[in-house]
């Protein structure tokens, strides 16, 4: 069992004794993993980008990836249906994150107000 879902912005700051002394069992999106990616690919030097790889590398071998399924597409468009007229509609990887949150059953562990748009998903702010 899985006591929450980590966001990107909780993997992101974290050292890697953070990520490793984090009490109970976490898991992170695949889409996590994309934006991690996506860093490594920003990087502004070699030493950043080797910082970068090392800790997706420690966080791929410390956590469950969910992958989107076909549930979790079903849930993603009802996030969707429901806050298409919001002012700010929450980004396309956050509602798939919440998304994977709420099929699973477990709150987004955050460090941003990003999922407060998202209806029905429980939030930890970390």
């Amino acid at each position: 069992m899985t006591d929450g879902l980590l966001d990107t912005s909780v993997l992101v700051p974290l050292d890697a004794a953070g990520l490793i002394d984090r009490p109970g069992t976490y898991a992170i999106s695949v889409l996590s993993i994309a934006e991690l990616h996506k860093g490594i690919a920003g990087a502004s030097g070699a030493r950043q980008r080797a910082e970068r790889v090392a800790r997706l590398a420690l966080i791929e071998q410390l956590f469950e990836a969910l992958p989107v399924d076909r549930r979790i597409a079903v849930k993603y468009g009802e996030i969707v249906a429901r806050t298409r007229r919001l002012e700010h509609p929450p980004h396309v990887i956050d509602g798939l994150i919440a998304a994977t949150a709420i099929v699973h059953g477990v709150p987004v562990v955050t460090r941003d107000d990003d999922f407060d748009r998202i209806p029905d998903v429980k939030v930890v702010r970390v």
